[in-house]
C-alpha cells in the first residue's frame, strides 16, 4: 500500500512522520469483499477501522427488528474510533457494499498508541471536535431544513467549489440518498424537482449545479453540511 495514502486519512494525517509510522507498523492492511460486515451493532468495539477505498453502509435495527440505514461511507471514512476510545460496543453495524481495503487497528494497540503518544491524542480530540460540530449542524439542518434545501446543503457539501458550473458524482443511487437524508424515495424526487427551479440537474449517478451561487442563497450558505472525508 501507497504509504502516503495512509498519511491522507483522517486523524492519522495530523501526525508526524515518526508517529505515523509507528502507526503503520502497529496497523494492518486487509481486503474485504463485499458483503463483509466490519462492526455489528452491540459487539464490543475491537478495532478502529479506516476505509482506504471502496464503500460500505452504516445501519441500525429499528424497534421492530429492521435495518435502517444510515450512511454509505467511502473512502477516508473512520469506523469505531469512539467506541474504542469508550471501551464499549460498536453503535452501528457497518457492511462492506463493493471489494474494499482497510486499515486498522486492533483496540488494544490503539490506545496504548493514544497514551504513548501525544501527537495522536491532539489528532484524536481535533477529529472529534470537528465531528461534533459537524453531527450538530446537520441535526439543526434536519430540524429547520425542508427537504429540498437540505439535499441542496448536501449537494453543496460535496464540493469545493465556491462559485460558477459544476458536476457532482453521487457515490451511491438515490434510495441510499434517501435514506442518507432521512427521507423517503418520493421526497427525494420532490426535492430534486424543487431544485431545478435553482439550475440542479440529475443524469444519471450526476447532479450538475448551474450555479454555486444560486443554490447557496437558496440552501443558506452557511449550512453546508460537509462528509467526515473531508475534514
Amino acid at each position: 500500500m501507497d504509504f502516503n495514502k495512509l498519511a491522507q486519512l483522517p486523524i492519522l494525517n495530523r501526525l508526524p512522520q515518526d508517529v505515523l509510522e509507528i502507526v503503520f507498523r502497529t496497523g494492518e492492511v486487509k481486503q474485504v469483499k463485499a458483503g463483509d460486515i466490519l462492526s455489528r451493532e452491540g459487539a464490543p468495539a475491537c478495532h478502529v477501522i479506516w476505509i482506504l477505498s471502496g464503500r460500505a453502509k452504516t445501519s441500525v435495527e429499528n424497534i421492530n427488528g429492521e435495518e435502517t440505514v444510515i450512511d454509505i461511507i467511502s473512502q477516508g471514512a473512520k469506523v469505531g474510533l469512539a467506541e474504542v476510545c469508550e471501551e464499549g460496543a460498536y453503535c452501528l453495524s457497518v457492511q462492506v457494499l463493493e471489494d474494499s481495503v482497510i486499515f486498522q487497528l486492533p483496540k488494544a494497540q490503539f490506545l496504548s498508541l493514544l497514551e504513548e503518544q501525544f501527537d495522536l491524542q491532539m489528532a484524536v480530540f481535533a477529529n472529534i471536535s470537528v465531528e461534533m460540530r459537524g453531527a450538530v449542524r446537520e441535526i439543526n439542518d434536519l430540524k429547520l431544513k425542508n427537504t429540498s434545501r437540505r439535499l441542496g446543503a448536501y449537494l453543496l457539501g460535496m464540493t469545493s467549489a465556491e462559485e460558477g458550473e459544476v458536476v457532482i458524482d453521487l457515490p451511491f443511487g438515490k434510495r441510499l440518498l434517501a435514506a442518507r437524508l432521512a427521507m423517503k424515495p418520493e421526497s427525494l424526487s420532490r426535492a430534486l424537482a424543487k431544485l431545478k427551479k435553482t439550475g440542479v440537474e440529475t443524469m444519471r449517478n450526476q447532479v450538475k449545479i448551474m450555479d454555486i451561487e444560486v443554490l447557496k442563497t437558496y440552501c443558506g450558505e452557511d449550512d453546508w453540511l460537509f462528509e467526515e472525508g473531508m475534514v
